[in-house]
């Protein structure tokens, strides 16, 4: 299955905080952090991430937004009105640690350490997110952290992922198959994520 526009690799940030399980990071411009549920690589050599959360706030956490528009009659008049707008804000996310690149091969489980401050964020290519769905051991990551990463996001990975498959209903069958072996036991939420799975 091919997708009219391949994804492409771009810089969009850098780790501002790390942890074991996950990093949070600013973008460099506002409002274009990667959509969850997607691929991330953090540094060189690559970690890889889920985007898992992405918020737009202050930068300044002392001073709080305050509505602009009562009189424009567009979102965008807003901000052409109030230029400073965008030096006021800042949009982050956050990634949930999947995996990392050891001697040019993929390990599907939390790196050693975690990323460091500063380390560049990129967004996978096509290949690189059909290589990286594909493996399934990465979605089985994501299931056993389910106090981490919330069910919305581990669908949004499938969704993803199976958009750049070239077999797409053959992937969904075999995710579906390892979210059923994982959630044996809890049916309720097994039925939930595949109930957000669906193309």
């Amino acid at each position: 299955m091919a997708l009219d526009k391949p994804l492409e690799v771009r810089r969009v940030g850098e780790v501002i905080e790390s942890d074991t399980y996950s990093v949070m990071a600013q973008c460099y411009e506002l409002y274009m952090a990667p959509p969850i549920g997607s691929v991330i690589a953090i540094g060189t050599p690559p970690v890889y991430a889920i985007v898992n959360l992405i918020k737009t706030e202050p930068l300044d956490p002392s001073r709080p937004i305050l509505a602009r528009g009562k009189n424009s009659e567009s979102e965008s008049q807003v901000y052409a009105d109030n230029p400073q707008i965008p030096r006021l804000l800042a949009t982050r996310f956050e990634g949930f640690l999947i995996g990392y690149q050891e001697e040019e091969m993929d390990k599907a489980y939390l790196p050693p350490v975690p990323p460091i401050i500063h380390s560049f964020i990129y967004t996978c290519d096509s290949e690189s997110t059909k290589r990286l769905t594909s493996d399934l051991d990465f979605l089985r990551s994501m299931i056993s952290q389910a106090a981490v990463v919330s069910d919305e996001v581990i669908a949004a990975f499938v969704r993803n992922g199976a958009k750049y498959q070239e077999e797409s209903s053959d992937y969904l069958l075999a995710a579906g198959r390892v979210l059923a072996e994982e959630l044996a036991g809890d049916f309720p939420r097994l039925n939930s994520i595949l109930r957000r799975v669906r193309l």
